[in-house]
């Protein structure tokens, strides 16, 4: 597996509260109105090793850090998936009250029918391809998208998914 870009270690645009994230390198659905095409490539940046891993644990070894939030490309992309889940099981059981945020664009259903223990072991999932026609760029309000690119894109939250993110979650924003 490799990233792109650096660790970012204070993001809070991708999740509730301070976060860590990590943009994964390679996607196999090219969305024509991607923001981030330079993802795609799962060749593109460099190799998550045991330096890169350490670095993200000391990150989030922090108290004030909420959780990680991993974006990409698309994470759970099929060269990716068995890395992202041993990760996401082990930032489970080393930090156990961090949340553990998705994106990726397999759809929900896909998800639930084949990504069972990625969804056990993470907080939220936001499922499905960027379609521009669903998005701020055609007066979708912020208000409506919470943490996704376009209102068609769903999320699954303890294994339910919702087409809308429940008002509890709304809140932390």
């Amino acid at each position: 597996m490799k990233l792109t870009g650096k660790i970012q270690k204070g993001d809070m645009v991708n999740g509730p509260g301070l976060r860590v994230s990590i943009f994964v390198s390679g996607c196999e659905h090219h969305c024509p109105q991607c923001f981030s095409k330079h993802t795609w490539d799962k060749e593109n940046g460099y190799e998550f090793d045991a330096e890169t891993k350490r670095e993200l644990f000391e990150a989030l070894s922090n108290d004030f850090i909420n959780g990680i939030s991993i974006l990409g490309g698309d994470p759970l992309a099929t060269y990716n998936r068995d890395e992202i889940y041993e990760l996401c099981k082990e930032i489970r059981e080393k930090f156990p009250k961090k949340t553990i945020y998705i994106w990726t664009g397999y759809t929900a259903d896909y998800l639930k029918e084949n990504f069972k223990k990625i969804i056990e072991v993470s907080d939220m999932i936001i499922t499905d391809m960027f379609v521009e026609e669903f998005s701020r760029k055609n007066g979708i309000g912020e208000d409506e998208l919470y943490y996704r690119g376009s209102k068609n894109q769903k999320y699954i939250i303890d294994g339910e998914v919702f087409d809308d993110l429940p008002i509890k979650y709304k809140l932390s924003f």
